[in-house]
């Protein structure tokens, strides 16, 4: 079976709330690596087993959510373990939990931290990456990075630059993937430049080293100046974390709680009702995997420009950006490349509008080239023919945030 885009999301309810069926709720709405409830201790381990057992039975993975082997957020991480007791003594904890389910086929790996920041917490994430994978090296411990960590000064990282350190985590750890906090689409003034820096500063600086897949951390919840997102703005972040090269997506968060009434607009309320987000991120989780998710898995993303307006982060595309394409442009839009294993390049373009349609025309060689368009994962290819540089026609359109995935056929 191919592999299609993963999809997560923080819980942060205890393994109490639930039973395994919680597990259907998830899958439902194609979560494949999501996060499991919360356990405290070794005893506590245990009462995953369920958990798993059911997400084997549907055919996704957890992320093992065992609070006492990660590391609280940076004012309280000295109070963990690893900080208060050593190496030795969260070794010996985090064996005891391996072995209680270390073995079982789904799950994916272990929590270790949310948004280190400050060379004490960096080096206590490091440790935490160096146990585990000496431990456990076939599995894939989760941290989740602040999203402006690739401008972090080597201070942060004890003298590394980010770029030294991802290459340390990533080629001599073997760590597979980061998430990187990136909501900026959904404050009040609509944060845009910043969040395409923060993908481009993670991706392009973990394809130069080698270092761990970028999934990018996306906002579900409402709180402080950020909104509740609409379906259009679910279908653009998806959209437009997979064009700029992100492997994954994850959520904050999917539950609410009632401790929290100023956090709100989450997929599942403080009551235990669906929302309507629930139903728009079941949505367009399984649109995307249906349509290119198992494509471009199995693509390598090359580069990344803005087409209109310019964000900051991407060149813009030009005449000239590409040896064979050029694009007229009406709206705004994000528009990268990829290429297969054989060296065959793609181009994918989206609409960088939430609230309108936009349109745009391609123009080509045909004594060059031939472009296609891929449809169901290119299940369907269907011939893309040049506009006419003089005819007013053959304009082709995207709703809010759409994706369109083409195949450039060099003769």
């Amino acid at each position: 079976m191919a592999q299609k885009f993963p999809f997560t999301m923080w819980v942060y309810n205890p393994y109490t709330d639930f039973t395994p069926d919680e597990i259907d709720l998830w899958a439902d709405c194609g979560m494949s690596h999501p996060m499991s409830p919360a356990v405290y201790n070794t005893e506590q381990v245990k009462e995953l087993i369920p958990f798993l057992d059911r997400a084997e039975e549907r055919g996704i993975k957890l992320i093992a959510n065992c609070r006492h082997l990660g590391l609280p957020a940076y004012e309280h991480f000295h109070h963990s373990v690893l900080i208060t007791q050593g190496p030795e003594a969260y070794e010996k904890l985090f064996r005891e939990a391996y072995e209680i389910i270390g073995s079982h086929p789904a799950l994916h790996g272990f929590y270790v931290a949310d948004e280190p920041m400050r060379p004490q917490f960096f080096d206590a994430v490091t440790l935490c990456y160096e146990i585990q994978k000496k431990v456990a090296p076939e599995l894939h411990p989760f941290v989740n990075l602040r999203g402006e960590t690739p401008d972090f000064e080597p201070s942060e990282f004890r003298g590394k630059t980010y770029e030294e350190w991802v290459k340390y985590i990533g080629q001599d750890l073997g760590v597979s993937f980061v998430t990187l906090d990136n909501y900026g689409p959904m404050i009040n003034d609509n944060l845009l430049t910043g969040y395409f820096h923060a993908m481009k500063g993670a991706v392009e600086t973990s394809m130069k080293v080698g270092g761990p897949e970028v999934w990018n951390n996306l906002l579900s919840s409402a709180h402080y100046a950020y909104k509740i997102p609409t379906e259009n703005d679910i279908r653009w972040m998806i959209n437009t974390s997979a064009a700029c090269g992100c492997r994954g997506a994850m959520w904050f968060r999917f539950y609410d709680r009632v401790e929290g009434y100023d956090y709100y607009g989450s997929p599942i309320d403080e009551f235990g009702n669906k929302t309507e987000n629930y139903y728009a991120i079941m949505r367009c989780q399984q649109r995307f995997n249906n349509q290119f998710g198992e494509l471009l898995m199995s693509l390598k993303f090359k580069k990344a420009f803005h087409l209109g307006i310019d964000y900051k982060a991407y060149p813009a595309f030009v005449d000239g950006s590409h040896d064979l394409i050029r694009l007229s442009n009406y709206d705004n839009a994000v528009v990268s490349f990829f290429e297969d294993e054989n060296g065959v390049e793609y181009m994918c373009m989206v609409s960088m509008h939430r609230d309108r349609i936009s349109s745009h025309k391609i123009f080509y060689d045909e004594s060059k080239c031939k472009v296609h368009e891929m449809i169901l994962n290119g299940k369907r290819v269907d011939y893309f023919p040049p506009t006419d540089l003089n005819s007013p026609y053959g304009d082709f359109s995207f709703i809010p945030g759409q994706m369109r995935l083409f195949r450039i056929d060099r003769k």
